[in-house]
């Protein structure tokens, strides 16, 4: 399995009033699933624009730790790269919420990014990276692209809040046209409704609950082993520690409640860390990979 990851790498900033914390860790939905997979034995290339910043020092010096994860990044040196600032009240409510895209808009498609993605076997992404008219058009090209040179598409429904009403529509056809697999939580499967995916294998997370996967009239059911009581930021990128742990098991042996189990096994591990991705210091100490 070779990845490739196409979106938004963004600076996760969270801060709690009560008692007063304050966490900084890289982020985005793809860069989640490259770094986790990376770390759980697959190659995976991050595609993605950030500045020259603090982001981009910290993704490089994170390549430098983790052997089989390649960035495909462009630095965009008039751009601050993306970030998102959460403020939590008391009782883990989220107060406050700023997002500014930054850098993460400025992607352009090159011959170099062309050449990456026909190197690739599976292509990840999510609606994060199409909720602009700036980067969907560009995020479109890119899943074509990848079907074009017959890699697996994958695709996250996180994001699907920030899409417009009318863009929703089209945008959801032309992923039921390309997706071999579709990826959810259960707020996302309220809003995107997963039967309309007649012919990719659909996943469905429920924090705390069963995993549901789903195949056209096949169904498949999984729990965790165990329930884990957490809150922000170590909730944050648990479902894409369990996208990660899921296509790197299915796709080794194509058993898709072998690999829901491996999912809530990875995910289990992230929610025990404040960064929104996995740690090496982590993996080495509890997972064989």
């Amino acid at each position: 399995m070779k990845l490739i990851s196409f979106g938004r790498p963004i600076l996760d900033v969270t801060i709690r009033f009560n008692p007063f914390e304050s966490y900084i860790s890289i982020g985005g939905v793809e860069t989640n699933v490259a770094i986790n997979t990376a770390l759980l034995g697959k190659e995976s290339i991050l595609l993605g624009a950030v500045g020259s910043d603090i982001l981009c020092e910290k993704l490089e010096k994170l390549a430098c730790q983790i052997d089989k994860l390649r960035l495909g990044l462009q630095i965009i040196k008039e751009k601050e790269s993306g970030t998102i600032v959460v403020l939590i009240r008391e009782g883990n409510e989220i107060y406050r919420k700023f997002i500014d895209y930054g850098a993460s808009e400025c992607f352009r498609v090159t011959s170099a990014t062309q050449k990456q993605i026909t190197e690739g076997e599976i292509l990840f992404t999510s609606l994060f990276s199409a909720n602009t008219p700036t980067l969907s058009t560009k995020w479109k090209k890119i899943v074509q692209l990848a079907k074009g040179a017959s890699l697996r598409i994958a695709v996250s429904m996180a994001g699907v809040r920030t899409i417009e009403a009318n863009k929703l529509p089209p945008l959801l056809k032309f992923i039921k046209d390309r997706a071999d697999f579709i990826f959810m939580n259960r707020e996302e499967a309220e809003k995107v409704d997963p039967t309309i995916f007649t012919s990719s294998l659909v996943v469905i997370t429920n924090e705390g609950g069963p995993a549901i996967a789903k195949l056209g009239e096949k169904k498949w059911s999984v729990s965790p082993a165990r329930i884990q009581n957490t809150f922000r930021p170590y909730t944050i990128g648990a479902g894409d520690a369990f996208t990660a742990a899921f296509l790197v098991s299915y796709l080794q042996d194509g058993e898709i409640e072998k690999a829901m189990r491996y999912g809530h096994q990875i995910a289990a591990l992230k929610l025990k860390l404040s960064t929104s991705h996995l740690i090496p210091e982590v993996l080495e100490r509890e997972v064989k990979i």
